[in-house]
């Protein structure tokens, strides 16, 4: 029996994502990561790319956006955008703000931006946690306790600041969490297949965690191939993370399903990653 924890899956609009099945049927949230198909964009951004920032038509863009998350969220829903910068930067949508701001008269639905962000957690219903992704980790929280949860980009540099272990431990902060009780969910990016990197890189993860002789591949001619999924993991394990369950999707080996920018060299766009509670 496959031990893949994501089901494929498609909305109405034919937009086609990936679902944590498992979650979803257990507890009242859903989640997504789209693939690359079931868009309206075309060339090199075929065709359901989800950022604005990768050269495409923005028009087209925000129609492919709409076609995922209007499927996904109810009516009213409010989008949380954060503004990547590969950092440890994490940004909180509370219950308790929402609700205030519905009290002042202002609706839902509207979208929320959060600059030099890389991780977003909530305890408010309706709110779509959105990510972008091209290679880079996405790391899903959720803590069944609470009810809240959590979505973080974990590129190196951000896996190396360990934000997923970090956004955990602000959702304890927030919203009384206990990590035992928590479950993280890492999904598709960049294998250990295609992930070169350099000694600087590898001297960064090894000051992290000491020894990562089982993550990390030396090709003996000054480069490595990392395992950055299995560091998360690890990084996870590590802060006491109750449940750690990972993909076997590797966004570089999948160009029928996945953008990848450093397969692509650059161009090319970006999947998004999401979690709503319900």
């Amino acid at each position: 029996m496959s031990s893949e924890i994501f089901q494929k899956a498609k909305a109405d609009s034919g937009a086609e994502y990936l679902r944590l099945a498992g979650l979803e049927e257990k507890y009242p949230v859903r989640t997504f990561f789209s693939t690359r198909n079931g868009g309206r964009s075309s060339g090199a951004y075929a065709s359901l790319n989800m950022g604005f920032s990768t050269g495409d038509d923005r028009t087209l863009v925000g129609e492919n956006r709409r076609m995922l998350f209007d499927f996904i969220g109810e009516d009213g829903y409010c989008e949380a955008v954060p503004h990547q910068v590969h950092g440890a930067q994490i940004a909180c949508i509370r219950a308790q703000d929402v609700k205030a701001e519905e009290k002042k008269g202002i609706k839902r639905g509207l979208k929320l931006s959060f600059p030099d962000t890389d991780a977003l957690i909530t305890d408010a219903g309706n709110v779509l946690l959105t990510s972008l992704h091209a290679d880079c980790i996405p790391v899903w929280l959720y803590d069944p306790e609470n009810h809240a949860a959590g979505l973080a980009h974990a590129g190196w540099r951000g896996t190396a600041a360990d934000i997923a272990a970090k956004t955990a431990q602000r959702m304890c902060e927030v919203f009384g969490s206990e990590k035992k009780d928590m479950m993280a969910f890492i999904g598709p990016g960049i294998g250990r297949c295609c992930f070169e990197v350099g000694s600087e890189v590898v001297r960064a993860f090894e000051e992290l965690l000491g020894d990562i002789g089982d993550l990390c591949t030396d090709d003996g001619n000054g480069k490595y191939h990392l395992d950055l999924s299995g560091i998360n993991a690890g990084l996870l394990r590590r802060a006491g993370i109750g449940s750690v369950a990972a993909t076997e999707y590797v966004t570089c080996c999948r160009p029928d399903l996945f953008y990848s920018y450093r397969r692509e060299g650059g161009v090319t766009g970006r999947m998004c990653a999401g979690i709503v509670l319900l």
